[in-house]
């Protein structure tokens, strides 16, 4: 599995409380459409290598299993077969999570995202959380991606643990979303005796993406590729060419709204942000709240440098704001 692009964790829309299919369902066809001008020594033209629906970002513990069913089978009609339709199907049951990784692949996805079980996290010891993952992998016909990120589980999964999944054929990478880029190089570390095209890191924390490429990740599930996907885009191929300072500069230059839309103001954040250039972001589902009017401010005056600055890298027309309908 090739997971050596931008992948976008897409957020999931209401109106009135419930999933809007409709809205979801623009805001994907805009993502799918886009592309952007390349930069020199890059491929010509760039674009996003595929969705991953019900993750974080799109509130996945607060949808039902049949908003999930729902929103997989809309983002298969409208994600090209040559890109890749991740599902978050992570559960605090062995059961529950084979039942949903099950679902997703049944509804066409390419491969399933699954963090690992939090509530009784210090009661599950290593082996049990390997027979975990390994149990979801055995009970699907696609490869299961490894979830870590802190912020929401309260630890992160071990790199020993992660090495050993490694060696599963069925697991086809992790993504690690914190800042903490060494890890990506302790798993990295010697070979994997894998089949096929390996075991690879995708980076899940878009403040320290290039940093995340130096150590040895293969690409990214980011957040902001929903509002810049032209400056994170562009980030992976001047790395890609080799153009160093170029990859510099634009982290540099993602790093304030990468911040802003995660971890200063979260879902709310990213889906403020998307109304702010035309998507339909709308409110996100209680309990969680959207931006105070100054929060909102300070969010609008940090995305339209972002704006700028995705302009100066790419030229006129290569910005999804650029798309928005008159």
């Amino acid at each position: 599995m090739d997971l050596s692009g931008i992948i976008i964790p897409v957020p999931t829309p209401f109106s009135n409380g419930n999933v809007d299919l409709g809205r979801f369902r623009g805001n994907l066809e805009r993502w799918m459409a886009w592309e952007g001008s390349s930069v020199p020594g890059g491929p010509e033209l760039l674009h996003l290598a595929g969705a991953l629906v019900a993750g974080s970002n799109g509130e996945a513990p607060l949808l039902k299993q049949s908003e999930i069913d729902a929103l997989t089978e809309e983002a298969r009609r409208l994600v090209p077969s040559e890109r890749l339709l991740l599902v978050g199907t992570g559960r605090e049951s062995t059961e529950e999570a084979v039942e949903a990784a099950q679902r997703a692949a049944e509804r066409g996805a390419d491969a399933v995202l699954v963090g690992a079980p939090i509530y009784f996290r210090q009661e599950i010891q290593p082996e049990a959380l390997v027979a975990h993952f390994a149990a979801i992998a055995a009970a699907i016909p696609i490869p299961i991606i490894i979830y870590s990120v802190q912020r929401f589980s309260g630890f992160e999964v071990p790199v020993p643990l992660v090495k050993r999944l490694a060696s599963n054929p069925a697991v086809a990478g992790l993504k690690d979303s914190s800042t903490n880029t060494s890890r990506i190089v302790e798993i990295m570390a010697g070979d994997h005796p894998v089949e096929g095209d390996g075991f690879r890191v995708m980076a899940g924390n878009a403040t320290v993406f290039y940093p995340a490429l130096a150590c040895g990740a293969a690409g990214g599930i980011l957040a902001v590729a929903c509002v810049v996907p032209g400056l994170v885009c562009a980030l992976l191929a001047a790395w890609a060419a080799n153009d160093q300072d170029a990859a510099r500069r634009i982290q540099k230059r993602l790093t304030p709204l990468a911040r802003a839309v995660t971890s200063e103001h979260g879902v709310a954040g990213l889906k403020c942000a998307l109304d702010m250039i035309g998507l339909y972001g709308g409110p996100a589902r209680k309990p969680l709240v959207g931006l105070g009017s100054k929060a909102r401010a300070e969010l609008e005056k940090i995305l339209q440098h972002a704006l700028w600055a995705e302009g100066e890298e790419l030229g006129a027309g290569s910005r999804l704001v650029d798309l928005r309908k008159p």
